[in-house]
């Protein structure tokens, strides 16, 4: 407690409850569960994760800060699935795509326990691939998980895109699960069969809504950038996402319930900050699709130059 001086141990606790599993262990290791120990942890590989993230993070945190992390960007593959068998989780990666298994191996080299770097975009992908990883295990143990679980897709957006698949993909998805997508039964179809839709049109359905995600995340990125410069800062960052992402996705022709259920917000929801933004200027959507459209492409240039340099 000594080193957070201005805070209270219950604060220091909860700060550090609030850390991903990894970092909260190696924080009650280091300072015991009543935060009266200063212990050495196991390696410099772990004293500096510790100092570099960890400690930064329980800092933030009781600062009032939001921590940004992503549980795979530190981790081995054999240390994320540290509570199967190692049999168990190449019997599940047998049955990824290609393209995904060599992520992977990209990722973890040919025996698991590597981490090398990799790109911002690539690193989500590859955390679209761990996860299908721990749905295919948990289905190999025998649990049927419905493809709403296994995919971990809204279901409204999973029904459009279902929707969408050539007749024969339709076919072979619900000869895979059963008719009744959300009370699944085990399948009795020939193994290649079972290959096809678990790396074929799986992948297809995760990939869906990709390009969706992105424009949310880069909007994002440009609004922070905005409320760095005091430009908006009379609205909300949600009322500047959703009001920007909603007029863009509808000029695109897309269905509003489907834009609804990405920005994962009700119609009422949608309503109440249309009317919010609306009273503080008339003109305020025109305003604020312009700006950051302007500002979006001011980013994608900079990044442009600066990979061409």
């Amino acid at each position: 407690t000594e080193i957070f001086l201005g805070f209270s141990i219950e604060e220091i606790k909860a700060a550090i409850n609030k850390l991903p599993t990894r970092q909260r262990q190696l924080a009650i290791k280091k300072y015991g569960t009543n935060l009266n120990e200063l212990n050495p942890l196991n390696d410099n590989v772990e004293e500096n994760y510790f100092n570099n993230f960890v400690f930064r993070n329980i800092f933030k945190l009781l600062n009032g800060e939001e921590i940004i992390y992503n549980e795979y960007a530190s981790s081995t593959l054999l240390d994320i699935f540290s509570n199967y068998s190692k049999e168990e989780l190449l019997n599940a990666i047998k049955l990824l795509s290609p393209e995904e298994k060599k992520l992977i191996i990209y990722r973890y080299g040919e025996n698991l326990d590597e981490l090398n770097s990799l790109s911002k975009k690539t690193l989500s992908l590859i955390t679209l691939v761990i996860k299908k990883l721990n749905k295919l295990i948990e289905q190999n143990n025998e649990k049927i998980l419905s493809i709403y679980d296994m995919l971990e897709m809204n279901r409204f957006i999973l029904d459009k895109k279902i929707s969408e698949l050539p007749d024969n993909e339709k076919e072979l998805l619900y000869a895979y699960y059963g008719y009744d997508l959300e009370h699944p039964v085990k399948s009795n179809l020939d193994e290649n069969t079972k290959k096809y839709v678990e790396e074929v049109i799986f992948t297809k359905l995760m990939r869906s809504n990709i390009k969706e995600r992105e424009l949310i995340e880069n909007t994002k990125i440009v609004i922070d950038s905005l409320y760095k410069q005091n430009l908006f800062t009379d609205y909300t960052k949600e009322e500047l996402l959703v009001i920007y992402i909603f007029k863009v996705l509808s000029e695109e022709g897309i269905n509003k319930s489907y834009i609804l259920s990405i920005l994962n917000i009700s119609d009422d929801t949608l309503k109440s900050l249309l009317e919010s933004v609306l009273n503080k200027n008339e003109h305020a959507i025109d305003m604020i699709f312009n700006v950051i459209n302007a500002y979006s492409l001011d980013i994608s240039l900079n990044s442009s130059n600066q990979k061409s340099i």
